[in-house]
């Protein structure tokens, strides 16, 4: 599944992204934890307050305000080509 959303992210120490607050685009924030295994397919440097990102995610997420869930994947949203690739030309 994926969601768009505006990213905060949150940093450890040594400054590596390890969950990122967001934004969907209903107002509904999430917390989705990031992981060794989350492909991120985007510079770190770019994903920072503000920036719209698709995350894919398994859908489950704990019961508490806000939600939270594991990223699978992090790439930068692409709107405008999902637009055209979904638009049927006769």
């Amino acid at each position: 599944k994926h969601i768009l959303i505006r990213a905060n992210p949150v940093t450890a120490e040594d400054g590596t992204v390890t969950d990122l607050l967001l934004t969907d685009s209903n107002g509904q924030e999430v917390v989705f934890h990031i992981s060794e295994s989350t492909q991120i397919y985007m510079n770190a440097e770019d994903l920072k307050e503000g920036t719209e990102i698709s995350v894919l995610h398994s859908g489950a997420f704990t019961m508490s305000l806000p939600p939270q869930g594991n990223a699978l994947e992090i790439s930068p949203w692409r709107y405008q080509r999902e637009a055209a690739d979904s638009q049927v030309t006769e």
